[in-house]
């Protein structure tokens, strides 16, 4: 998990990253398929979540995510 401390795009104070393999193992970016961003506000409630999907055709240091907003907790 990686945690960013600042303002997110949905007016929070933080957010997370949790990435995931093929699995559903919890890895490093770098070996990620799967990653799922979590926005807080101040008092810890979360206030948008986005899961996105690698794309596995993308090769080399920038690869490509597909975002997916998927649900809207908290609002």
């Amino acid at each position: 998990m990686i945690r960013i401390d600042g303002p997110t795009p949905n007016g929070g104070v933080y957010s997370e990253i949790y990435y995931y393999d093929e699995n559903g193992q919890e890895v490093g970016p770098e070996n990620a398929v799967i990653a799922y961003g979590c926005e807080f506000d101040a008092q810890g409630k979360t206030i948008e979540e986005t899961h996105f999907v690698r794309n596995p055709k993308t090769e080399g240091n920038h690869q490509m995510l597909n975002s997916d907003q998927n649900s809207h907790r908290g609002k």
